[in-house]
């Protein structure tokens, strides 16, 4: 699983810009709130009553929305972000240089407690997506019948 999340998600998630994956994350949302009925009934499984899957099911969405309008606010549409100014790093300032941002080598892994099965995933998604990082998701195994329509989706 690893393997394939390096060999073949992550350069196509590494090449995008931070436009597409917020576009990505708002598409995920979406299809989360379009489908919530169905979550709602899966999550009625786990114990969880409507308010219980409220929280998770559209708290987990609007955590998606959440994360993409702070990469349109606070992020360039790039694949590589400049963080602070140019710095001299030599006595006469012939030499500079400065910090920047981009996506990791890899594979970003995440371990999911039971009881918000999609705000829970979605919360460590989110930013995964905007830094252009494939994910492996592991969700708990009480409530993973919940978690997989979505992951699905």
């Amino acid at each position: 699983m690893l393997a394939h999340a390096r060999g073949n998600w992550r350069p196509r998630v590494a090449k995008q810009d931070v436009s597409r994956a917020r576009k990505d994350s708002e598409g995920l949302a979406e299809a989360i709130v379009a489908r919530k009925e169905e979550l709602y009934e899966l999550s009625f499984g786990t114990g969880a009553t409507r308010t219980d899957g409220w929280i998770d099911i559209e708290g987990g969405a609007g955590t998606l929305f959440a994360y993409s309008s702070k990469g349109r606010r606070e992020l360039p549409d790039d694949t590589i972000v400049s963080e602070g100014a140019v710095e001299a790093l030599s006595k006469r300032g012939t030499f500079v240089g400065q910090h920047v941002l981009t996506s990791l080598q890899g594979a970003a892994l995440h371990i999911n407690a039971f009881n918000f099965p999609v705000w829970g995933m979605l919360e460590k998604l989110g930013p995964t997506l905007l830094a252009g990082m494939p994910a492996i998701v592991k969700p708990a195994s009480p409530s993973a019948y919940v978690a997989e329509p979505r992951s699905a989706s």
